[in-house]
């Protein structure tokens, strides 16, 4: 792997920063810089990358620093960005800027995706969870609405093309301890009223805020289960790879326990 330190890549000091990360983030979320960025040689990335820490920290943004943990090259190398255990401002919500580090990947509409990128993302993740990041991989459109990642980066993060590679021996009592825990949580559905319905109302909105904003604008959140939140609960299951059946049971509590959402 190759690490380029921010000393290496010429950072400006950092301002003092009062985001923080909690304790056991939950994992790590994709993003992208948008505009087509073009190729260039492994020599002018350096440059790009203090191009974009001085755009944050510079009138437009006020950040502190940079805004990603991580930042990765084309040709495959990863780029210190904010670093271990400093909270984010680039996920566009709270809840992400403190539960998720961020992977910045340097391309954008119609550049290429080099397999050099796609390893350099998966050592980045590797990177993150050796700072004690869990396994979820989300994508910046997952908290706010943004064409961020991309439709093909995106599809690779839910796809688990950057997620932790778990040796086959283990993965059979994992899924089964996953599967008793949720296989006792409440069916929800339309109709539905109850405290559980609360908490996954709040859950979303508190998560996916872009797209679970109808529940708040129908008088949510409230303890029934009426036609915006089960609009909400079709997306996020499109969103994760599930049927869309609006239908919160097993396997949809088991992809909200990802993001902390438990009835």
């Amino acid at each position: 792997m190759s690490l380029i330190t921010r000393a290496q890549w010429g950072a400006k000091p950092a301002g003092v920063s009062r985001n923080k990360m909690v304790a056991k983030p939950l994992g790590i979320t994709i993003h992208w810089e948008g505009p087509r960025m073009g190729t260039r040689s492994h020599s002018q990335c350096a440059s790009l990358i203090r191009g974009i820490q001085a755009f944050h920290m510079g009138p437009s943004r006020g950040w502190v620093d940079i805004g990603y943990s991580l930042l990765v090259c084309e040709h495959g190398y990863v780029y210190e960005g904010r670093g271990k255990g400093i909270g984010q401002a680039a996920q566009g919500t709270t809840y992400g800027n403190e539960h998720y580090y961020s992977i910045c990947c340097l391309v954008g509409k119609g550049d290429p995706q080099t397999p050099a990128l796609i390893k350099g993302i998966q050592e980045a993740a590797n990177i993150a969870r050796s700072w004690g990041a869990g396994n979820a991989v989300t994508g910046h459109r997952d908290f706010v609405s943004t064409e961020c990642p991309g439709a093909d980066l995106y599809a690779k993060a839910k796809a688990g093309v950057f997620s932790r590679k778990t040796p086959a021996v283990v993965v059979k009592p994992i899924v089964d301890k996953v599967r008793q825990s949720v296989s006792r949580k409440p069916v929800l559905r339309l109709g539905s009223n109850s405290k559980a319905v609360l908490n996954l109302q709040r859950g979303l909105l508190r998560v996916f805020p872009a797209y679970a904003s109808p529940i708040r604008q129908n008088g949510g959140p409230i303890t029934k289960f009426g036609p915006a939140t089960r609009r909400v609960v079709m997306e996020f299951q499109r969103r994760v790879g599930l049927p869309a059946t609006g239908v919160v049971e097993a396997k949809t509590w088991a992809k909200l326990s990802r993001y902390g959402i438990k009835p």
